[in-house]
């Protein structure tokens, strides 16, 4: 995945500025911030949870491990733990309340 083709108010497509990986015999996906930095494994999402909100193809979206936050502004302003959410399709990704801490 290189580019988003979802914009927030409707603009062009851009590209993602993370690099993306994954193996094509186990199903890995993960990410790389910049060049060098370590890899990020994302897990990928099962039944409807998978199904991508912004362009509604089915079991494309992967979701970080969460972290804690202690101000979600894009929650309310309420602490609690947060994980990144990516569709593979269109690329479009967004942070989302996770449902509890890691294991």
């Amino acid at each position: 995945m290189v580019r988003t083709r979802q914009s927030w108010g409707g603009g062009e497509p851009r590209p993602r500025p993370e690099l993306w990986w994954s193996c094509a015999h186990c199903r890995w996906v993960g990410y790389q911030r910049n060049r060098g930095e370590s890899l990020n494994a994302m897990r990928r999402l099962e039944g409807a949870e998978g199904d991508c909100p912004f362009c509604g193809w089915d079991q494309c979206c992967v979701v970080s491990e969460p972290w804690w936050s202690a101000n979600t502004g894009v929650m309310g302003g309420r602490p609690g733990w947060l994980s990144w959410e990516v569709c593979l399709e269109c690329g479009t990704g967004n942070q989302r309340r996770a449902d509890s801490r890691p294991q």
